[in-house]
């Protein structure tokens, strides 16, 4: 890492800290991937209210695959973009073989805690 790098990284943390928080609600690796991916159309916080509920209905990757794309459109309507979000349901739960979502880790150097919905 050059001289120049280095300085402008230590200003960037000193100016916004090297303190992450996710601020989107999850329990669970999978519930985090999709609430990202439903985060791209609108703000975080839409995307809480929406998956509060969302992650009952559908509390794992074979509920996404066994879930009725109508339905799931309506569950995500207010997020936007709904006829093309619920595609989130075909990227993380395909009904083919696939390694488990359980196994994905968060980076060791990300401080994102999971938030515990009640």
């Amino acid at each position: 890492m050059t001289k120049r790098t280095k300085s402008i990284l230590e200003r960037l943390d000193e100016r916004y800290t090297t303190e992450f928080r996710c601020s989107l609600n999850y329990t669970t690796p999978w519930e985090l991937l999709a609430a990202t991916m439903l985060s791209a159309q609108c703000t975080d916080e839409r995307v809480n209210i929406v998956t509060k509920d969302l992650f009952v209905k559908y509390p794992d990757v074979s509920a996404v695959a066994h879930a009725d794309v109508k339905e799931m459109e309506q569950d995500i309507r207010s997020i936007g973009f709904y006829h093309s979000a619920h595609r989130v349901g075909m990227y993380v739960a395909p009904t083919h073989p696939m390694p488990a979502i359980s196994s994905v880790r968060i980076p060791t150097g990300i401080r994102a805690t999971p938030v515990h919905l009640s």
